[in-house]
């Protein structure tokens, strides 16, 4: 005959030091159960003690620290970050350290501005004016670094407006509706306008009712 199951409790010392009520027949199978007991122990960085199941002790699983910490930044730089970052190394806090940092066009300006630390050389642009010189000699003083290097002068821009040839006396087609506009395209003498059109001569559509 089979003999029946024992379901009597026995204290047992668990493998890792604690006694708990284990189930005879489990006991004899070498199942032994998960340790549940509080333990109190230091975190790895020693900054503080806490208190976890036995079970995460022995599996490492202990909560991460959030002390305050000092730590160097890639720039050089100190910065306060939480223990778990640094110890995980992650230490992509934007710097805000203020440091002397150049214009992008320091060439013209000269000038430096104060600026946090994370902040790239190649964005920074200062207000203040600076010469700026065309082929023909023409001089200005512009905001050169924050609106841009300008691409004309507008003193040549000007001249050349000035001598450029007036417009000749625009040639007028009148028309009374949207349809004559287009049967005004299929004319022989528009066509031949068209062709003939020079670049200092305008076409002028007039309505009338």
């Amino acid at each position: 005959n089979k003999l029946p199951t024992c379901h009597e409790p026995v204290a047992t010392e668990l493998p890792c030091g604690h006694t708990t009520n284990v189930n005879c027949t489990n006991l004899l199978q070498k199942k032994m159960p998960t340790c549940y007991e509080p333990v109190s122990t230091r975190l790895p960085c020693d900054h503080t003690t806490v208190v976890v199941k036995c079970t995460d002790l022995l599996q490492n699983k202990l909560p991460t620290c959030h002390e305050s910490v000092a730590a160097e930044l890639p720039c050089g730089h100190t910065h306060h970050v939480p223990c778990k970052d640094k110890t995980a190394g992650r230490l992509d806090v934007k710097c805000r350290e203020l440091v002397q940092r150049e214009c992008w066009n320091v060439k013209a300006c000269k000038h430096e501005l104060s600026v946090e630390c994370h902040l790239g050389a190649d964005t920074l642009a200062c207000d203040s004016e600076s010469k700026w010189q065309c082929n023909n000699g023409h001089e200005f003083s512009l905001k050169q670094c924050s609106v841009g290097i300008p691409t004309d002068c507008p003193r040549c821009s000007k001249e050349r407006i000035a001598v450029a040839p007036p417009f000749d006396e625009p040639k007028t087609f009148a028309f009374k509706k949207q349809s004559d506009v287009t049967d005004l395209t299929k004319r022989p003498d528009f066509k031949k306008l068209l062709e003939d059109f020079g670049k200092n001569e305008r076409i002028v559509l007039e309505k009338f009712c």
